[in-house]
């Protein structure tokens, strides 16, 4: 065989194990990148969905209000106010922040998520835990 020939095949063979290494080091911070961007992404969305809850709760409380001219503490009090139906991770807990009829707060949590979503109707605004 000439030796050309000898030299080509040594220099094609193909890639070295730390070519092989080094890319395989690169996917993996790839993916490790992608899975928590993916597990942020997720989160804000079920966050989303218990801020949505909790202002369609607090509406309809307020709608219930101007009719009974007082807040209730049952959900299911507030079916006809406009709260059809909760995410299907989520829960709802009304609870008085001193006499039922002065103010209330809303917290949703989810089976999806350790956060939860408190509104107080004396602050005025949605809180993230």
């Amino acid at each position: 065989m000439p030796l050309a020939s000898i030299q080509k095949r040594r220099c094609s063979r193909g890639f070295t194990l730390i070519e092989l290494m080094i890319v395989v080091a690169i996917i993996g911070i790839l993916a490790t990148i992608s899975i928590h961007l993916f597990h942020t992404m997720r989160e804000r969305g079920f966050v989303a969905s218990m801020k949505s809850d909790a202002a369609q709760i607090r509406t309809a409380q307020e709608s219930y209000f101007t009719e009974k001219n007082t807040y209730t503490a049952n959900v299911a009090d507030l079916t006809g106010y406009g709260v059809n139906q909760l995410s299907s991770t989520n829960s709802a807990a009304i609870q008085p922040v001193t006499d039922i009829s002065a103010n209330f707060r809303v917290t949703i949590s989810s089976t999806s998520t350790a956060k939860t979503v408190v509104y107080d109707s004396t602050v005025g605004h949605i809180v993230v835990n």
